[in-house]
């Protein structure tokens, strides 16, 4: 094991991991970090092109009219039970 001497207590494996041990060093984390926050703070996208600008009114025409719901299927009435055998 990493840091063991003949005759004593283990030893801790030196600060920052050993280079090819696969563990990252607390740099490599924080600099991690640092890289996935700066993508988050990056200015989004602009709206496309097609968007109506603030002067521009929307007009709904019958082609985008959505036809209203079916109405539910009616319920089936229940059965009438069978008499029974005397």
């Amino acid at each position: 094991m990493a840091g063991e001497r003949p005759g004593g207590p283990p030893q801790p494996p030196p600060p920052g991991g050993a280079p090819g041990s696969g563990d990252p060093s607390m740099d490599d984390i924080l600099a991690s970090i640092r890289r996935i926050l700066n993508e988050e703070e990056a200015p989004p996208a602009p709206p496309p092109e097609t968007a109506p600008g603030p002067d521009e009114t929307l007009a709904l025409t019958e082609e985008m009219m959505v036809a209203p719901p079916a109405p539910p299927p009616t319920p089936e009435p229940p059965r009438p039970e069978p008499a029974p055998d005397p």
